[in-house]
């Protein structure tokens, strides 16, 4: 059911490329408790409207032609530090993705992400301060593994406490498939997956995918 009795949450969403905004304010009408109070087409123009408006949530696209994202979101953290910045990007390598959260987003997605997973998204942020997305924390991991843990495979532990479809789960999530793909691929549905891996984050004491990536390559359990 689309309809929520979540609280209504202000939204503006800032990108160059009108077919894609334009596709992503169509796709959040149906969501009620989601509303696009402001949309912008440069870093200017969406300066120029927070000034005047109130938002909670900012959908910013990382390569404006007049800004670049990293900076304009620096300038409304800012500006506005209780404005959630989710940014908005083609770009799956780990400088943009580290970039964006140090300037102060909340999140990061690909612009390929499906609608539901964007909604999750933005009332994650709203509600929690952040979300991130298997997609995202991809990079990330494989980057932080090198830097801290260059022997970790090396050093593995092979006792689990996964069974062998949650281990199976955590590999597909580790090639970056979506939940709906894994859901597909086992032949189960959504709302299974979601409950398999709310269970393993809680074997392990993780408080999201990223951490249970981590975990899964520190033990060795899968390889990137």
């Amino acid at each position: 059911m689309l309809n929520t009795q979540l609280s209504i949450i202000k939204v503006g969403i800032a990108d160059d490329q009108s077919i894609f905004r334009n596709g992503v304010i169509s796709s959040l009408r149906p969501y009620s408790n989601i509303k696009i109070i402001c949309e912008a087409t440069s870093g200017k123009t969406l300066l120029e409207q927070l000034a005047q408006t109130s938002i909670d949530v900012l959908l910013l696209d990382m390569k404006m032609e007049d800004m670049d994202g990293i900076e304009i979101c620096k300038t409304i953290k800012k500006l506005y530090p209780k404005i959630r910045v989710i940014g908005l990007s083609v770009y799956d390598h780990y400088y943009y993705i580290s970039s964006m959260f140090e300037a102060g987003a909340s999140s990061y997605l690909l612009k390929d992400i499906d609608i539901g997973e964007m909604v999750t998204a933005i009332q994650s942020v709203y509600k929690d301060g952040s979300y991130m997305t298997e997609k995202a924390s991809i990079p990330l991991i494989k980057k932080l593994i090198d830097i801290k843990h260059p022997s970790v495979y090396y050093h593995v532990e092979h006792i689990t406490p996964f069974k062998d479809y949650e281990l199976d789960i955590l590999k597909l999530i580790a090639k970056e498939y979506t939940t709906q793909e894994i859901a597909n691929s086992m032949d189960l549905s959504r709302k299974t997956i979601e409950n398999y891996r709310g269970i393993m984050l809680a074997k392990v004491g993780a408080k999201n995918t990223a951490g249970l990536i981590t975990y899964a390559i520190k033990k060795g359990l899968i390889d990137l």
